[in-house]
Formats: structure tokens, C-alpha cells, sequence
């Protein structure tokens, strides 16, 4: 292995191109008759929110870097590759990484309580095909309207999405096709706008189709033609949370899909500002074969940070896959440790109940479960299985506390310490969410209590979305709810008291003195953008340990500056400033993904932001 120096570049965001889904397949679509046929149907499937049970597809479907045999189809208009898939899914956005892969022809809160899904295979081999029907498909679940369509897959691996006819209007309809692909994110995905023309898109996802596509359309994913010499690389693989200072292994997936093998080539990883950390040399590598490399990084600040690898090669024909998706991570001061309490043998609506738009959780944890006496806890994670993906005003503030029951009453706000106000992403399926504090909150022993608010919101959601919970033999919880009141945490309302509480980790450093140089420094933090995607305007949010000069920034994905949203001295905090999707010479930007860039005191952190027009 060899280790190279950085190299300093000016900043870019990700210039070079990366391995993505338009690799694999092109997109075109065209008219002919619909053609409907009797094949077998799946009767578990004339019903709201079902999932099939796997289904042989008669031969191997070749799909990106993999092959399926079987495939699990859901209600809500959309086709699981493989036999992972193990729920319905109604939120529909092809972009996340849950599900993955799928087909989606009208994914949305479809109903099939008066039609049918059935599938036929027919052909020979090597030209099989495996069609899937819905025959009178009610958009949404409660309309009373019927719809009809298709889904072919073929031996080669070519996908058709194939329309007929629709009786009736649909209804609070919000549908997304196209498809996606393994790992998942963007670029792993197309996303069709139905129009005049037709366009699919890789890196803006859209699932506002509401209105029913001309009978007759067929949207056509075909797959992009073989070379001789062609390595791509797949994914990255590693710690998310390495520590500063210390060499943290990562592992890239390299395959060669070219018709010849390979005898060396060179695997390098790279930050967001594209400077190369380092550098392997590897080989050989025969044609269908995968190596997975192993490269190093020592992080040299705190802060989140995003890593790619790429494969290098000579007289390589197909540089599009040579760079995969990046790993976001977040790097830790030194002597950052982990602790999780709780097993979460069960779901429960803590702490944060989307089924109802305003609630309010408080609970305990024991200084016994968080086994230290003096830290600074940095980030505290929930464990969560969703079927909506949700974008959530949340609130938080921690306490230290004599307590170990909240059998009496809440502990209100006033005597805690707020540590997070902004929008998190609770990601649909199974998922831990990080929440990084905006202030490091000093835990001196003795019982930690943290007080949680979903503030009143316009919309509620599905509820069957759930944390992971365990019971505890004390009432060391609190929660109110409702879809009418606000609560206020200044002054919560009496609620119930329980014993249940959310699986939760803390991640700390502990405490030595208050003069010691290793007793760790607050600089910055960078919370994100909200609303995001966003279609006229976003907010930025930030905080700041100290007093300092100040830069944020806005780039388009070639490195370009967009905007120049502020240069100023600003002071300790929470800070937030608007970008209007403009550019400095006050023209409308298009839509699409920029990135936004904050520099304070020697911090430097970047994000990414969707505008949708």
C-alpha cells in the first residue's frame, strides 16, 4: 500500500464523474396498444398494504452489478427485486435507500381490494419475459377510480413500464416512477416526469405525478452497452465515526464488468475538496470478477466529512462507474466512546409520535446505564423502523437529574439544556438517526434526563412509524400528545407517566479538568437545510462555540460559485440565514442539487440541498 500526501486542490464538490445508474441503463419511452393478458393471480394481493411472498421469475434477471431469480410485488405499485423486501412501502421516493432495488410503475397508496395483480412468463430462453399486471388499481387507496398497468422484465435485463387505460380521477394522488438500484442515493436511481416530452432524471427525484399517463406510453430502461477494459468501482465501506488523529481503515468494491481482465490499476480515496488521502495499487482482476481494496484515512479535524474511492486504470472506456457514491461520516475527537441502553425488544411511538402532530416525551437514564461520571456527550442516536421517510421539526434539551422516576411530573425546560432545534431525516425502514448536538452538553453525574418535542406540525403520518423501545421497571417516562393542542415544554401538560422508553446511544468523551488541553473544544457545528428538497426558499442552519469570521457559500455540482449567502463576524450560537435559489447577480437558479459550504475559525463542513421547481 502506498500513502501519498494531500494535494491541495481548490475547493470542488464532486467534480470527477462516479459510477451511477445511467452506467447501467438508458432511458426511452414510446407508444403501442396496451395488452392485457389471464395469467396467475396472486390473490393475497387484492388488498390494501401487502407485499406477495417471493416469486420466481424463471430465470436470472441481470440488474446493475447483480442477478435476481425472484421478485416480492406490493399493492402500492411497485416491484421488490430479490426477496429482501419485506413490507408494502406507500412512501414513495426512489432516491432513499429503503426500498432497494425496485421497479415502480405508479408507486404509490394504491389499493388493490378490486382488482388483481397477477404475472405470466413466456418466451425461451435467452429471450424470457416476466410481466407483471394491475388490472383496476384504485390512486389512491380510497378512490374511485381504476387503473391499469404493466410491468415487463426481460432476460436481458431490459425494463418496460407499459400504461392502459384509467376510469376515473385519481385522488390526493402523488405517485413516483421509475426505478432504482443498488447501493441506492442519488445517481442510483431514474426518476420519470411524464410530459411532453417524457424525461427521466438521476439525481432529482420526483413523486408528484397526479394525473393518469396516456394509454398506450411505454417507458423503456435498456441496458447500456459492454467494453473490453471497464473497472468500476461500487461502493465504500468503513467507520462512520472514525476518531481524529487516528488510521481508520475503509474498503472499496471494485468489479471489472469489462470483457477483459485486468492486470493492474490503482484504487484511491478522496474528501469532498478532492484531495487525494490515499493511494493502492492492486491486480489482477478477471473480467465478472470483484476485489474489495482496503485504504486508510487519519482524520485531522472533527466534523462530518464525505469519502470517495475510485478506480484508476489505463485506457479504461467507460470512465462514468470509475468513482462510487460517497460515504458521509462524521469525525470524533479523540476519545470520543459509545454507549447504548436498551435491548429494543419492542416499537413504540417514542420519542417522537408522527402519528399525532404535536407531542412531547421525557425520560430517564440511570448513571449505572450510562456507566460514566463526567463527559461531554457529542450525539445521541434512536433506533428507528419507519414506513414513511419523514422530515421532522425536533427539538431537544438534556439535564443532569437527582431523579429516577417522572412518576410525579415532568421536569419542564427551564431547568434543562437545549441541545438540538432543527429538521432531522427519519428514514423509511430500519435506520439509526444520529443527532448531532449543536452544543456539547457537560453529563456531572448522577441520573441524565432528556425532554423531546415534536412541535405542532400541519401533517401527521402513518403509525405504524416506530422506534425501537424496551420497558423499564420505573415510571421514567412522560409523554403527551395531540393533533390540536401545542404543548409547551415550559409548561408541559400533565400526560401520562410510563415505563417505556426508546432504545437510545450517547456518544461522549469523558471529562478530565477544566485547564486540561485534551478536554475537548466546541468549534462549530453545521445543522443542515430545512425545507429540503425546497421549491422557493430554504433555511441554513448553524452553531457556533465562539465568536469568529464567518463564510457560507453555495455551489452547483461542477465547484461553481452559485452564491455568496454570508461573510461576516458573527457570535456565539445558533445562526441561520435564507438562500432565496438565486445567484449573486439575483437570477433564478435551475433545479437541481447545490451544495452549501460553512467555514468558521478553521471548520469547514458542506451539505447538499435539492431545489424542485
Amino acid at each position: 500500500m502506498k500513502r501519498t500526501a494531500l494535494l491541495c486542490l481548490v475547493w470542488l464538490a464532486i467534480v470527477a464523474v462516479y459510477a451511477g445508474i445511467d452506467s447501467y441503463y438508458d432511458f426511452s419511452w414510446s407508444l403501442a396498444p396496451y395488452e392485457s393478458f389471464n395469467g396467475t393471480v396472486i390473490q393475497a394481493l387484492s388488498a390494501d398494504d401487502e407485499i406477495s411472498a417471493p416469486i420466481d421469475l424463471g430465470f436470472a434477471f441481470p440488474y446493475g452489478e447483480y442477478a435476481y431469480n425472484h421478485v416480492r410485488i406490493s399493492t402500492n405499485g411497485w416491484i421488490g427485486l430479490g426477496s429482501s423486501h419485506n413490507a408494502s412501502y406507500h412512501g414513495n421516493d426512489l432516491s432513499l435507500f429503503t426500498p432497494n432495488p425496485v421497479v415502480a410503475p405508479l408507486w404509490d397508496d394504491l389499493n388493490m381490494d378490486y382488482g388483481l395483480v397477477e404475472y405470466l412468463l413466456t418466451g425461451n430462453a435467452p429471450d424470457r419475459i416476466f410481466t407483471v399486471q394491475y388490472t383496476a388499481a384504485k390512486w389512491n387507496f380510497a378512490a374511485n377510480n381504476l387503473y391499469d398497468f404493466q410491468v415487463r422484465l426481460h432476460e436481458n435485463g431490459s425494463i418496460d413500464l407499459i400504461y392502459g387505460s384509467c376510469v376515473g380521477e385519481p385522488q390526493s394522488a402523488s405517485a413516483s416512477v421509475g426505478i432504482n438500484m443498488l447501493p441506492g442515493g442519488s445517481d442510483w436511481f431514474y426518476s420519470v416526469t411524464p410530459g411532453t416530452p417524457h424525461t427521466a432524471s438521476t439525481t432529482v427525484s420526483f413523486n408528484g405525478v397526479n394525473e393518469p399517463i396516456p394509454a398506450g406510453t411505454r417507458f423503456h430502461f435498456t441496458p447500456v452497452q459492454t467494453y473490453a477494459n471497464d473497472l468500476a468501482c461500487l461502493s465504500l465501506s468503513g467507520m462512520i465515526h472514525p476518531t481524529v488523529g487516528t488510521v481508520t481503515p475503509y474498503t472499496a468494491l471494485v468489479s471489472n464488468p469489462g470483457s477483459l481482465s485486468q492486470e493492474e490499476f490503482v484504487v484511491k480515496l478522496y474528501d469532498s475538496q478532492m484531495n487525494e488521502l490515499d493511494s493502492v495499487t492492486q491486480g489482477p482482476l478477471p473480467s465478472g470478477g470483484e476485489v474489495s481494496v482496503q485504504l486508510i484515512w487519519a482524520p485531522e479535524q472533527s466534523g462530518p466529512e464525505t469519502l470517495y474511492a475510485k478506480v484508476v486504470l489505463e485506457g479504461d472506456e467507460h470512465p462514468a462507474n470509475d468513482q462510487c457514491p460517497g460515504l458521509a461520516v462524521n469525525a470524533q475527537v479523540a476519545g470520543m466512546q459509545y454507549v447504548t441502553i436498551g435491548n429494543g425488544n419492542e416499537q413504540e411511538r417514542y420519542p417522537m409520535d408522527f402519528y399525532f402532530k404535536n407531542s412531547l416525551y421525557e425520560c430517564v437514564y440511570t448513571a449505572a446505564e450510562l456507566g460514566v461520571d463526567d463527559a461531554y456527550i457529542y450525539s445521541i442516536g434512536f433506533f428507528n423502523n419507519f414506513v414513511d421517510t419523514i422530515n421532522g421539526a425536533t427539538r431537544i434539551w438534556l439535564g443532569n437529574t437527582g431523579l429516577s422516576s417522572l412518576s410525579a411530573d415532568w421536569i419542564p425546560s427551564t431547568e434543562l439544556t437545549p441541545v438540538f432545534d432543527g429538521i432531522l431525516v427519519y428514514p423509511e425502514g430500519q435506520n439509526t438517526v444520529t443527532i448531532e448536538l449543536s452544543t456539547p452538553f457537560r453529563y456531572t453525574g448522577g441520573n441524565l434526563v432528556m425532554l423531546v418535542q415534536r412541535p405542532m406540525d400541519s401533517t401527521c403520518y402513518h403509525s405504524g412509524n416506530r422506534f425501537y423501545c424496551q420497558q423499564g421497571t420505573l415510571l421514567r417516562a412522560r409523554y403527551a400528545r395531540s393533533d390540536v393542542t401545542s404543548y409547551d415544554p415550559v409548561n408541559p401538560p400533565a400526560g401520562s407517566a410510563i415505563a417505556m422508553f426508546p432504545k437510545t446511544s450517547f456518544a461522549y468523551v469523558p471529562y478530565t479538568s477544566a485547564d486540561d488541553p485534551a478536554a475537548p473544544e466546541f468549534i462549530a457545528s453545521l445543522q443542515g437545510n430545512s425545507p429540503n428538497p425546497f421549491k422557493l426558499n430554504t433555511e441554513i442552519r448553524f452553531t457556533l462555540g465562539k465568536a469568529s469570521p464567518v463564510r457560507l457559500s453555495v455551489y452547483n455540482l461542477k465547484g461553481q460559485l452559485v452564491r455568496s449567502l454570508l461573510q461576516a463576524e458573527k457570535n456565539t450560537g445558533q445562526h441561520h440565514t435564507v438562500w432565496d435559489g438565486r445567484d449573486d447577480r439575483g437570477k433564478p437558479v435551475a433545479s437541481g442539487v447545490y451544495l452549501y459550504r460553512l467555514q468558521a475559525n478553521g471548520f469547514d463542513a458542506s451539505g447538499k440541498m435539492l431545489m424542485v421547481k
